[in-house]
């Protein structure tokens, strides 16, 4: 496997199947309200990080509705199988973007994974839906794809990713 983690920040695109993302809309859907979580398999280039498979993960937070533990033997499991390149998390009660603690556990196994997704309903707080739904969201759920990127000082951050279904 390539370790694309030094480069520097570009376009870079996550090929998503649509049976994927319906899958990670499920699980973000059917844990709700508790953050759903899981690992992503599949294949990278410099340029093209594609998600072959997901495999949900239990969560095993003290605080489930606003974090996520990957449950410690699952996750092993996980970094024992052949294609491992990211997590996905929901966040049932905000937008999916990276929120602190997302931040600060990144910097924990950012150097094990090349691609992180955060999922969220639409609209995230729960309230009525002023507007039409952003592209992308025919079920309700919104996903933002991040690659994982490491700084000159060694810490970890996202930068956006563009999807294609």
């Amino acid at each position: 496997m390539h370790d694309f983690k030094d480069v520097e920040p570009r376009n870079r695109i996550l090929e998503l199947p649509e049976s994927i993302r319906v899958l990670l809309a499920k699980d973000g859907l059917d844990r709700d309200p508790d953050e759903a979580c899981g690992a992503l398999f599949g294949r990278l280039s410099p340029e093209v990080i594609t998600v072959d498979s997901y495999m949900p993960l239990t969560n095993m937070a003290e605080n489930p509705r606003h974090t996520f533990t990957f449950d410690p033997a699952e996750w092993v499991r996980c970094c024992y199988t052949s294609g491992l390149i990211g997590i996905f998390h929901s966040h049932p009660t905000s937008p999916p973007l990276p929120s602190i603690s997302d931040m600060e556990g990144l910097q924990h196994f950012g150097g094990l994974l090349s691609l992180y997704l955060i999922g969220s309903k639409f609209p995230a707080n729960g309230g009525a839906i002023q507007d039409e739904m952003p592209p992308g969201t025919p079920d309700g759920f919104l996903l933002n794809a991040y690659a994982i990127a490491r700084r000159s000082n060694g810490s970890y951050f996202l930068e956006n990713l563009i999807m294609s279904y």
